[in-house]
């Protein structure tokens, strides 16, 4: 039978912080996480350690922040982690990539489902907001989420080489990065539906790049930035 665990940074639940959480969980478990400001040590704040379990908010992303305090990367999947590893609901900031990719989440060989999150004011040299590398069987899955204010070198929100994943009803406005200032994708099969990417800045590409060597499907609002260049 699945367990529920709590997390409140008050004290007042079964664990003060997610990891602890994480740890305790086995696959099919849900961990409700009360609002408050969450941080970490090492080079993660939550490992999700391949665990198949829903991570979710109690109140939303505006009442519950996950913090990398600008020193480590906010989340990271890899542990062949696939959608049924659910991360809902949550304010990703402040995160540094730890090895320098990924500063918000960063996934290696993985493909987690990412939900109701803002995503905003990371940090790395590749995939500020995002970073997914490596081969996966799947894909992973990234739906209703706001892509804010993050900078890299390659890819301000998101930058995949050889990743796989859907975006679905995103927004991706205010990145930063010196190549593609939006999403940035090598060799990878990308979706994106009903997903606005606007306003984003850099050098050469302000929306979206993507390599000769990638297969995307591209359904996205009116006001999105069209592949390899609009802003």
């Amino acid at each position: 039978m699945a367990d529920t665990w709590t997390v409140d940074d008050d004290g007042k639940a079964d664990f003060d912080n997610i990891q602890s959480a994480v740890d305790a969980a086995s696959n099919g478990d849900e961990i409700i996480v009360l609002p408050g400001t969450y941080t970490g040590s090492g080079s993660y704040v939550v490992n999700m350690n391949g665990k198949e379990v829903l991570l979710r908010s109690q109140e939303g992303p505006q009442a519950t922040i996950v913090s990398g305090q600008n020193q480590r990367t906010v989340f990271f999947c890899g542990n062949n982690e696939t959608t049924s590893t659910i991360i809902s609901g949550f304010t990703i900031t402040q995160g540094e990539g730890t090895q320098a990719q990924g500063g918000g989440i960063l996934c290696l060989g993985s493909s987690p489902r990412v939900e109701n999150c803002h995503i905003e004011n990371n940090h790395a040299f590749q995939g500020g907001g995002i970073a997914a590398l490596g081969s996966s069987s799947g894909m992973g899955e990234i739906i209703d989420c706001v892509f804010k204010n993050n900078e890299a070198y390659f890819g301000g929100a998101v930058f995949c080489d050889m990743g796989n994943f859907w975006m679905t009803d995103c927004l991706v406005r205010d990145n930063i990065a010196n190549i593609t200032g939006g999403i940035h994708v090598y060799c990878c099969s990308v979706g994106l539906v009903n997903t606005a990417v606007c306003s984003n800045t850099n050098g050469q590409t302000y929306g979206a790049y993507v390599d000769d060597d990638c297969l995307i499907s591209e359904t996205c609002e009116s006001g999105c930035g069209d592949i390899n260049g609009d802003n």
